[in-house]
C-alpha cells in the first residue's frame, strides 16, 4: 500500500505542475479592441429556454464594437421561447426568430438545430453561443481579436460557471478541473485532432472554417459536437484555439441535481468517442487519484502518505476555484464530486452498452 500511495502522490504533483502551466496558458479575453467592427452572426439554438433565452438576448444586444445579426432558432419550443424572442426582434431589428424544421433520422437535435442556423448566417464568423449564455459589455469584439490574434479557425470559449445550488457548486466545477489537469495545452497547437478540446456553449468559427469541415452536419449524430468539431478542425488542416471567459462569459449550464444527472449522463461516455479501453482508464485514474486516498486514512501506516494526497488534491482544485472564480468552501466536496462523476460514467457507460436512452428536453438520447 506505501508504493501505491507513493505513485499516487508523484501522479498528483505531474497532474498539479500541468495544471500550473495550463492556468498561465489559459488566456483570459483580452480588453475589446479599437478598429474595424467585425460581422458577426450570433447564432442560438433554443428548446425550452424561457427561463435564461431573455437574459441571453439582452446581453448580445448589449454588444459594442462589432457589427451583429442575431439569429435564434426555436427547436420545437412548448415554452414561451418563441413569444420572448418575437418581442426582442420586435424592439432590435439586429434580432430575428428561425423556426426550426422537423428532427430528421439520423440527428441529434442541437446538431440539426446549428446546421440550420449556419446556413442561414451571413456573417464572415459565425458564433454558436447556448440559450444560457450571458455576455459581458465588448465580449464579442474581443472574441474576433484573440481569434485573429491566435490565427485561430475556431475559437471555444469556457464560460465562468454560475452555479447557486450546492450540487452545483459541488459537481459542475469538475469539467475545468478535468480540462485543465489532464489536456496539456502546450500541445494544442499540434495537429493531432486527438489533442483537442471545446465547449459548446461559445464557439466561434471563421466562416469559412465552418464551411470546410461541412457545418454540424459532419456531426449530426455526435451527442458531444463541440469535441468532434474541434476534432474535424484539426482534421482539415485548421487551427484551434481556446480561451477562459471568466469575468466576460457567463453560464448557468445546470440548475438542479436531476439535471446535471441527466446532462452528464448523456454526455460523458460519448466525450471518449466510445472508446471503452480510454473510458475506463480516465475512470479508474479519478477513483485511484481523487477517492481512494480518503480511505487510506484507516491505515496508520500510510496515513502521512495519503493526507499530502489529499493535500494536493484538494490544493489543485482550490487554486483553480481562485482563478475561475468558483466557491472556495465547495472544494471540500471534491472527492464527493469525483465519486459523482465515476457513477455519472458508469450510468452513461450502462446506458450505451444497453441501448436505453436518457430523457433531456422532451427528447431521449442514446448514449
Amino acid at each position: 500500500m506505501t508504493a501505491l500511495l507513493l505513485g499516487i502522490v508523484l501522479g498528483l504533483s505531474g497532474i498539479f505542475a500541468l495544471l500550473l502551466d495550463n492556468l498561465r496558458r489559459f488566456e483570459r479575453l483580452p480588453a475589446t479592441p479599437a478598429g474595424d467592427k467585425p460581422h458577426v452572426s450570433v447564432l442560438v439554438p433554443a428548446r425550452d429556454e424561457e427561463r435564461a433565452i431573455g437574459d441571453c438576448l439582452a446581453s448580445l444586444r448589449d454588444q459594442t464594437g462589432a457589427e451583429l445579426e442575431i439569429r435564434i432558432l426555436d427547436d420545437g419550443s412548448q415554452d414561451r421561447t418563441a413569444a420572448i424572442v418575437q418581442e426582442a426582434a420586435a424592439q432590435d431589428s439586429r434580432v430575428t426568430l428561425m423556426t426550426g424544421a422537423p428532427l430528421p433520422p439520423g440527428w441529434k437535435g442541437k446538431n440539426h438545430a446549428c446546421q440550420q442556423l449556419g446556413e442561414a448566417a451571413t456573417g464572415e464568423w459565425l458564433l454558436f453561443v447556448d440559450a444560457d449564455v450571458r455576455l459581458g459589455p465588448g465580449a464579442i469584439a474581443s472574441a474576433v481579436a484573440f481569434a485573429e490574434a491566435q490565427q485561430a479557425d475556431l475559437l471555444s470559449i469556457y464560460p465562468e460557471q454560475e452555479t447557486k445550488t450546492l450540487a452545483e457548486k459541488i459537481v459542475l466545477p469538475t469539467l475545468g478541473f478535468i480540462l485543465l489537469g489532464f489536456l496539456p495545452f502546450r500541445l494544442l497547437h499540434l495537429p493531432d485532432p486527438r489533442i483537442s478540446a471545446a465547449n459548446g456553449q461559445f464557439m466561434l468559427f471563421r466562416r469559412g472554417a465552418y464551411q470546410a469541415i461541412g457545418g454540424h452536419e459532419g456531426v449530426k449524430a455526435a451527442i458531444v459536437e463541440d469535441i468532434e468539431l474541434a476534432r474535424r478542425i484539426k482534421q482539415a488542416g485548421l487551427r484551434l484555439a481556446l480561451a477562459d471567459g471568466t469575468g466576460r462569459v457567463r453560464c448557468r449550464m445546470y440548475r438542479s441535481l436531476p439535471e446535471i444527472w441527466n446532462g452528464f449522463s448523456k454526455n460523458l461516455y460519448p466525450a471518449f468517442g466510445g472508446k471503452p479501453g480510454p473510458f475506463w482508464f480516465s475512470m479508474g485514474l479519478l477513483g485511484l487519484f481523487f477517492v481512494a486516498p480518503w480511505f487510506c486514512l484507516g491505515f496508520e501506516h500510510v496515513r502521512g502518505l495519503a493526507m499530502v494526497a489529499i493535500a494536493l488534491a484538494l490544493g489543485m482544485r482550490l487554486v483553480l476555484a481562485l482563478r475561475l472564480k468558483q466557491s472556495p468552501w465547495a472544494v471540500l466536496g471534491h472527492p464527493l464530486a469525483m465519486a459523482f462523476v465515476m457513477a455519472l460514467g458508469l450510468r452513461s457507460y450502462g446506458a450505451s452498452r444497453s441501448g436505453r436512452t436518457i430523457p433531456w428536453k422532451g427528447r431521449s438520447y442514446s448514449s
